[in-house]
């Protein structure tokens, strides 16, 4: 859409950002819903003003409708417009309902390892929930079972309930949408993997 905000939500240069994943939580987590299906909970990022939101496809495989809750704690009944198991992105559509959403800014740059990651979402249905770590690595090939794009990996905490988060730059960007862990107890051990943000949105927009 030719809608969505472009412009960085916070200028990394002003004094007054004294503590960066603060000031990252606070411009994205108004962005950010958690997707409640028949089997689970999962996450998500609006990221069109028309209530296009993006997460994982793994969090709405094989479900039509969703209850999608805003920042806000309301509710909105939400419909799976597609999912791409391969690079495990889907879209879900909410109709706002005449409200004015807060919608996400997606990165055009690609991160550099060692950037601050922000991931939002809600692990263990714990939504709104902020952790923070670096980009560990770029183009990294996901765990069997993840997506078979080139990913991103990082150590800020996601767990089971991540998924299809965003997770943002220190601009308050979104740089890739959480999708997968490497675990061997199913709880975060810093092995996370996020979908780049160019690859989540040109699937998107397919």
């Amino acid at each position: 859409s030719q809608d969505r905000p472009t412009e960085t939500p916070l200028d990394v240069a002003e004094p007054d950002v004294v503590e960066p994943v603060a000031a990252v939580a606070d411009v994205v987590a108004p962005t950010v819903v958690q997707l409640e299906t028949a089997t689970g909970v999962g996450s998500g990022v609006i990221y069109d003003p028309d209530g296009l939101v993006l997460t994982a496809a793994h969090v709405v495989e094989g479900s039509t409708q969703v209850d999608v809750r805003l920042a806000d704690g309301s509710v909105l009944p939400g419909e799976v417009l597609g999912a791409d198991t391969d690079s495990d992105i889907g879209v879900v559509a909410v109709d706002p309902e005449g409200r004015e959403l807060a919608v996400a800014v997606l990165a055009d740059e690609v991160p550099d390892v060692g950037d601050l990651a922000v991931a939002v979402g809600s692990p263990f249905a714990l939504d709104q929930t902020v952790t923070a770590g670096i980009v560990s690595a770029l183009d990294r090939p996901a765990p069997p079972g993840g997506p078979t794009v080139g990913t991103l990996q990082t150590d800020a905490p996601i767990n089971p309930g991540n998924s299809g988060g965003p997770l943002a730059n220190r601009n308050g960007e979104v740089i890739g949408i959480a999708s997968y862990i490497q675990s061997q107890t199913g709880g975060n051990i810093g092995l996370g993997f996020a979908v780049p943000v160019d690859i989540a949105e040109r699937v998107a927009d397919a």
